[in-house]
């Protein structure tokens, strides 16, 4: 099972991005199954060849539709209430154990709280998971704010200083000088991770999420 851990602050669009991460895996799926089936037995969904699963611990104003995602043969889960690193954490511990006992997903999303560590969420996987093949934390930047809440917020800090890949967002409404300032901050933080600018409104290019699964 690889896994993807999708973190961020409050409000950095992390559920919008979620949703293109799902989208380009389904169009992965879609792709997997061309190559191997002939026409007449393709499955429709694509899903028959690529198995998803998502784990939400976030709230935010653009909702994971669970059913048409389930419809399309994705697992999808929430954890609400709480953060999976503390108060969920029994909780995300079963979901994570019945997840991968009944669902065996190739991939697994978790789409942690913005107010979570995902260093934590990652610790708990690494000793619950049996078949964990890879693990990434991917930590979206709200470029527009990161530099206002950074100093004041030590999520702000701490969450960049974890990642594999920093996501930064909403490039397409930030200015050239404050984009440059967070990046270059965010380098300071983190120099090994990769870096990506992305709008996900405008939407993230499959380039981009290639590198991100690699």
């Amino acid at each position: 099972m690889k896994v993807i851990i999708l973190s961020g602050f409050v409000g950095a669009g992390k559920t919008s991005v979620l949703l293109q991460l799902i989208s380009h895996l389904s169009a992965v799926a879609d792709d997997r199954g061309a190559a191997v089936a002939a026409p007449e037995a393709a499955d429709p969904s694509g899903m028959g060849r690529l198995k998803i699963a998502v784990l939400e611990n976030e709230i935010g104003k653009v909702s994971v539709d669970g059913a048409t995602l389930r419809a399309r043969g994705i697992e999808v889960r929430e954890l609400y209430a709480g953060c999976v690193c503390c108060t969920l954490t029994g909780d995300f511990c079963v979901a994570i154990e019945e997840i991968e006992s009944l669902v065996a997903p190739e991939w697994l999303l978790v789409e942690a709280s913005g107010l979570s560590y995902p260093d934590r969420a990652a610790d708990i996987i690494r000793d619950v998971a049996k078949n964990l093949e890879s693990l990434r934390i991917v930590v979206l930047i709200d470029a527009e704010r990161f530099l206002v809440l950074d100093g004041n917020v030590p999520l702000i800090t701490g969450q960049p200083s974890l990642a594999d890949v920093l996501l930064v967002n909403k490039v397409d409404v930030a200015d050239d000088e404050t984009l440059a300032r967070t990046v270059a901050r965010l380098r300071e933080l983190n120099s090994q991770a990769l870096l990506f600018k992305v709008s996900a409104t405008e939407g993230i290019s499959a380039d981009v999420w290639e590198a991100v699964l690699q």
